[in-house]
This record gives structure tokens, C-alpha cells and sequence, in this order.
């Protein structure tokens, strides 16, 4: 198994036909998941010749599975409808655990929110940091380019959160017009909230690639939310590409 470092991320790539595992051996480490068409990858940095960037989209994926939350057998598609990956094996969601398709990554700009100070001068520190930075750090290495000079700024799409919480309510039924008014009360609407991961450590989610593929693994840098744990510490998670 290949270390993701806590607050740090880690990529491979994939040929079509291999999978990958990636692993929870804390339990409270939710991973921010991002697939990427290699080939697009590149021509969409490249301004003699722009290609429009094929990613792992989890709105596509919704609306072609109609599951909020992936499972096994599911399959991942692209912003172009292309079949990415397909879930082959998940022993979280076997112990009960959730995952996550609806945050986005965390970025500066919600650490800012958060009351975090981001020195002006990037010498004097990071901040903090977020998956948005993670991803883009991978994503510069891969191509070859400098961070702070020669980055084109893919915006960074909605990550598949591995192990991450976020229960939902159930809609509430329109209560019955009321002997002082002729009209239904109004829908309670839907809400979700960032809750503790909720499965066992040790857990692991294994994928089959679809095509060929830059895969980047973020763990979480969150340590301000119950996102990584009710103790807010970050961990170290792990990955394994298998033959």
C-alpha cells in the first residue's frame, strides 16, 4: 500500500482494465477522489491546440445512476457521459459507512470563511491547505509546470468524498390547511449537515478503470468540521493500483 500523507495528496494512472483500492486505515479519513482523461489533461493546457478537459463528473454520474451515493457495481462517468470507472468492491459501504458526491473540495476561499488568515506574502506560509491546492500541486506535477508561474487554472471539478458523512433529511409531508388559513403549510425543505465518518477502519473502495486515466487522492485537509473525525485530526490514508 502507497501512503497519501494526512493533508497531502497523492496520483497514479491507470490503463484501462486495472483497478485501484483506495484505503481508510484510521477509519476517519475522507478522501477527495478526482479522475481525469490523460490525453485531455494535457491538450487542455495547451493554447495552440485547446481540448475541452474530460473529468470524472459526479453530476453526470447522478443522473446516469439516479444514487446520491455510489455502490458497487455503479458506474462513473465523465463530464462527456464516457464510463470512467465502475466500483468493484467497497467493504465501508459493507460496514455501514457513507460517501459523499454533493461538496465540493475545500479551497482557500472557504478557509477564508472560516476565519483562517492567509498571509499576503505566500514566503511567510500556506494558510492552510485544501484539496483544491492538493489536486492542483498533483495536477502541475504531472504536466510538468510551475505552480506559481505557469498554472493555466483548471477549475477544479466536484471530487467523489471517499468515507465522507453528510446525512441528508428526509422531506417533510405539506401539512393540511388549517381551520384559520386555506393554505398548506410549506415543505420542510431538504437539509444536509457534515457529520463524523460512520465505518470501519481498515475499510477500503476498489475501482476498475474504464479507460486510461490520471487518478489524484487528496486526504482531507479539513480540521476545522467533523469531517475527519469528531476529534478534527487529519490522517493518513493509502492506495494500492492493481494488476
Amino acid at each position: 500500500m502507497h501512503l497519501i500523507p494526512a493533508r497531502h495528496a497523492q496520483s497514479v494512472c491507470l490503463t484501462e482494465g486495472q483497478r485501484l483500492r483506495v484505503y481508510n486505515p484510521s477509519g476517519t479519513q475522507v478522501v477527495d477522489f478526482f479522475a481525469f482523461s490523460p490525453s485531455t489533461l494535457a491538450a487542455s493546457t495547451d493554447a495552440s491546440t485547446p481540448k475541452r478537459l474530460e473529468f470524472l463528473s459526479l453530476a453526470h454520474t447522478r443522473i446516469s445512476t439516479l444514487h446520491l451515493m455510489p455502490h458497487p457495481g455503479d458506474i462513473l462517468v465523465s463530464n462527456l457521459y464516457r464510463p470512467m470507472l465502475t466500483i468493484t468492491r467497497d467493504t465501508w459501504i459493507d460496514g455501514g459507512g457513507t460517501h459523499d458526491t454533493l461538496i465540493s473540495a475545500c479551497d482557500e476561499i472557504r478557509y477564508r470563511k472560516l476565519g483562517v488568515k492567509f498571509p499576503q506574502d505566500p514566503v511567510a506560509g500556506e494558510g492552510h491547505r485544501s484539496c483544491a491546492m492538493n489536486l492542483e500541486e498533483e495536477l502541475c506535477n504531472y504536466l510538468g509546470k510551475d505552480r506559481e508561474g505557469q498554472w493555466s487554472g483548471i477549475e477544479t471539478p466536484s471530487p467523489l468524498n471517499l468515507f465522507m458523512n453528510v446525512p441528508w433529511t428526509s422531506q417533510s409531508e405539506p401539512t393540511k390547511p388549517s381551520a384559520v388559513s386555506d393554505h398548506n403549510e410549506p415543505v420542510e425543505p431538504r437539509k444536509i449537515h457534515v457529520a463524523a465518518p460512520n465505518g470501519p477502519s481498515g475499510s477500503f473502495v476498489e475501482f476498475e478503470a474504464a479507460m486510461d486515466l490520471l487518478v489524484v487522492m487528496s486526504a482531507c485537509p479539513n480540521d476545522m468540521s467533523k469531517t475527519n473525525g469528531e476529534e478534527m485530526i487529519c490522517k493518513d490514508a493509502g492506495f494500492e493500483a492493481l494488476n
